[in-house]
């Protein structure tokens, strides 16, 4: 226990001390929920819906194709990751893909795993919804987070 703390240190240290190398630079343009842009001719759509994954998640819609590119929002073959840290809110990403289930999409590049079609992401939104249920459920009967995440089983 304490040697895999102490390289998880070293990991950070190192981690750390390439951060002092980066030098930040401010965007020139920014967004609270939507801005269209043109590469070219080119149009494509930035999409904050709202929390996800993080709290910053954008959608990428490029409509004149029918593809959207969704981050983290959707993982192919992937089980969802909660960036606790980052601002991650359940019931706002599955809303944010339902918003996409009524979008003119065709093509579907995942943040991680294969193009997808639309039914990934019905099963995506099926899997969120009974994990967000399975956890309510022990955390209204008063389980602690480690409990929980021992008993939650999701079979799908």
């Amino acid at each position: 226990m304490i040697e895999e703390v102490q390289r998880e240190l070293e990991q950070l240290q190192q981690e750390w001390e390439s951060l002092k190398e980066v030098t930040l630079v401010p965007p020139d343009l920014t967004f609270e929920r939507e801005i269209t842009i043109y590469l070219g001719a080119k149009r494509v759509e930035l999409h904050h819906f709202g929390p996800g994954p993080t709290n910053g998640d954008t959608l990428v819609y490029f409509p004149d194709e029918k593809i959207l590119h969704t981050g983290d929002f959707f993982m192919n073959g992937w089980f969802p990751y909660f960036d606790s840290r980052g601002g991650s809110e359940c019931v706002s990403w599955i809303q944010t893909l339902e918003r996409v289930m009524k979008m003119e999409v065709e093509t579907i590049i995942p943040g991680h795993g294969e193009i997808a079609e639309r039914e990934e992401i019905r099963r995506y939104i099926r899997c969120l919804n009974e994990l967000r249920t399975e956890v309510e459920r022990y955390n209204e009967r008063g389980y602690s987070l480690e409990e929980i995440k021992e008993k939650v089983t999701l079979p799908q």
